[in-house]
């Protein structure tokens, strides 16, 4: 009777292949958890939308797993999570070039004056039309701040919305800080259009009001755009400027490198024109002596 041999090498090999096949199927498995609660149900557009990066996915991802009422702060999402304020907001600004995402202000409707900024955020996308920049009533919102995350573990007892959306607020400290930045720009350069709107409001937290204001002044005075002012609060942030202190000490150390560079300049000696290129010399004699030939062909060899 024949009988295999379970220590030959063809045997060894085929049990080899057997497992590797077995947990390659293992590792291509997609595992989820079935609960009744405790989930968050997603439109497939925007998750498959391979113009979006796996960051924005996910920070619209768990933006929509909030609850509707919830007040959305950046700096309260950043506490939640490793990533930093600039890989957020390059998250939150490829939404918004995508169509997923818009800040919105609301304007008092006999002065026009901005009262409040929001975002809205959807899990599909949406044409320019939908994301109206004019005033808006009252926000159904509840007046309270979020010191925590809140809890989005509820029983599924009813039809789930499929036209997610979110929105939310700058906080009150901002708020009254960012319209007087507006304020400035619109005094200095006119209306603010969405994007400007969205700039302004990054780099305030980014580089502090007075930062901000001193960059607008200086851009306005040159009768610059308002990308002037992001590049000179570029160039402190390279220097390592973040007051206004420091901006005096960086505008006098300019001052000084400029002196300095005219000092040098002048001292420069500069070699006395030859005797034949006088316009009197001209005048008497039409042609060069045999020295200023010589001293000419030399000068061409050692400037």
């Amino acid at each position: 009777m024949f009988t295999h041999n379970h220590s030959s090498p063809a045997f060894n090999l085929k049990m080899k292949l057997e497992i590797n096949i077995e947990e390659r199927s293992k590792m291509q498995r997609i595992k989820r958890k079935k609960a009744a609660n405790n989930f968050t149900i997603l439109s497939n557009e925007f998750l498959r939308d391979e113009n979006l990066s796996l960051k924005a996915k996910g920070l619209l991802a768990y933006i929509l797993s909030l609850p509707d009422d919830w007040k959305i702060y950046f700096e309260e999402i950043e506490k939640h999570h490793r990533d930093g304020k600039a890989s957020l907001r390059s998250a939150w600004k490829e939404l918004e070039s995508n169509g997923y995402a818009r800040t919105l202000r609301k304007t008092d409707p006999e002065t026009k004056a901005v009262k409040e900024w929001y975002k809205e955020v959807s899990d599909f996308k949406k044409p320019d039309s939908d994301f109206p920049d004019v005033a808006f009533p009252d926000l159904a919102f509840p007046d309270v701040g979020n010191q925590q995350l809140l809890n989005t573990n509820i029983q599924n007892t009813e039809k789930q919305n499929t036209d997610n959306k979110k929105t939310t607020t700058l906080s009150d400290e901002n708020s009254g800080l960012f319209q007087k930045l507006s304020d400035i720009y619109q005094e200095n350069f006119g209306m603010a259009s969405s994007l400007i709107i969205e700039n302004i409001k990054y780099d305030l937290e980014d580089f502090g009001f007075d930062l901000v204001k001193e960059a607008m002044t200086r851009a306005a005075l040159d009768k610059k755009s308002y990308r002037t002012a992001q590049n000179i609060l570029k160039d402190w942030q390279r220097k390592g400027v973040k007051t206004l202190q420091d901006v005096e000490a960086d505008d006098v150390n300019f001052r000084n490198r400029n002196q300095k560079s005219y000092s040098n300049a002048a001292k420069k000696v500069f070699k006395p024109a030859p005797n034949w290129s006088n316009p009197q010399t001209k005048k008497d004699r039409q042609y060069m002596t045999d020295e200023e030939v010589e001293d000419l062909i030399n000068g061409l060899g050692n400037p």
